[in-house]
């Protein structure tokens, strides 16, 4: 299992995503409870632009560890990704709670925020996203998921 999750972590970082994701597929494959190997292919799938199936995995991966920060912040973006900005805050606001100090999480509640036109409150989230993790690569690779 560890193998598969790996070697497709590796492909992902080398933008191999079709790879990455039969990878993935045979991690979960293995180990049906494995919510490691079904985030990982749901951040496949985002990757590639398939953000509803990319949702089920995340969901998956969630109802398998209630407490997989990473999951909820993927289903996050991948909602902003389609729009739906009320359902990615819901998942950045669990991230946050799991989470206090997810830089990441705030910043991608912040760009819903934006979306739903409600810029005062996402000049906050960005605010505490720069205060907890001012590193630069952190917004300029915001949007990507993990």
């Amino acid at each position: 299992l560890i193998f598969y999750i790996n070697r497709g972590q590796e492909k992902n970082n080398l933008r191999d995503f079709i790879g990455a994701k039969a990878d993935f597929y045979k991690a979960a494959k293995l180990d049906t409870q494995s919510g490691d190997a079904y985030n990982s292919l749901g951040s496949t799938k985002a990757n590639l632009g398939d953000y509803k199936d990319a949702i089920n995995d995340f969901d998956r991966a969630i109802e398998l560890n209630h407490k997989n920060v990473l999951a909820y912040y993927n289903r996050g973006i991948a909602k902003s990704n389609l729009g739906d900005y009320k359902g990615a805050i819901n998942d950045f606001n669990e991230a946050i709670k799991l989470d206090p100090e997810y830089a990441k999480a705030y910043y991608g509640r912040g760009l819903a925020k934006a979306g739903l036109k409600d810029p005062a409150h996402a000049e906050e989230d960005y605010k505490m996203a720069f205060a907890l993790d001012y590193r630069e690569e952190l917004y300029n690779d915001a949007n990507n998921i993990k």
